[in-house]
């Protein structure tokens, strides 16, 4: 899974196999990419598709420069006889200003993916873009915008590690709980600050007062 601009490509590739595993080489191929809103955005036959090797196709897909953002889903079925193997991918569309998985990882402190998967990072900025998108005032800067959907989407990205934490790991620790409250109470600040349309410091992620408040129990 991941994120992807307007104006981009992105390449999806595909090994076609049996039930035994088998490679095989599709007689006919329907590849469908549907947009944010679910609607039909391209469709690939097998002729359109490069083969790379016995099995292996690809084709690369141009993000259009007025792409719907959100969630895109990409199906792939191939057929051999009376046999169809398929396959689907999800991938994201967002403005270029959002933040990505990397920066979310620093605004946490450097959260490895051993903690919250880049699966996870895509899912939960994606969110906090949806969120914030439909919230902030009409005189809210990108800078103001970009950092209310970093402090959101990091919230939910640290409270998804607590939710794996508990699943794992049973009671989640006190200075979990408390840096988890911390980053929500600054992510509803910025949601109220960008509904007002004023301005923070420099960017949220090198002016947070929360950078200053981390222990080593502290992620």
């Amino acid at each position: 899974m991941t994120i992807l601009y307007r104006g981009e490509s992105k390449r999806f590739q595909t090994t076609f196999t049996d039930t035994d595993d088998a490679v095989f080489d599709p007689a006919s191929v329907v590849m469908n990419i549907y947009d944010a809103e679910g609607e039909l955005d391209e469709t690939y036959a097998v002729g359109d598709l490069t083969r790379t090797a016995e099995g292996v196709y690809y084709v690369d897909f141009p993000i259009p420069t007025d792409a719907a953002y959100g969630r895109w889903y990409m199906s792939v079925n191939g057929v051999n006889g009376a046999f169809t193997a398929e396959a689907a991918e999800e991938f994201y569309v967002l403005p270029v200003w959002c933040p990505t998985i990397d920066s979310i990882r620093k605004y946490l402190g450097g959260m490895p993916s051993e903690r919250v998967s880049d699966e996870s990072m895509c899912i939960q900025i994606n969110l906090g873009y949806s969120y914030v998108s439909t919230r902030v005032g009409s005189a809210a800067t990108v800078q103001l915008t970009a950092d209310a959907v970093t402090a959101w989407s990091g919230w939910l990205a640290y409270k998804a590690y607590a939710a794996e934490y508990e699943r794992t790991a049973g009671e989640i620790p006190g200075p979990i709980l408390i840096q988890l409250r911390r980053y929500e109470m600054y992510a509803r600040e910025l949601i109220t600050i960008s509904q007002e349309g004023t301005s923070t410091p420099t960017g949220l992620v090198q002016s947070s007062t929360l950078r200053n408040n981390r222990t080593e129990d502290n992620p």
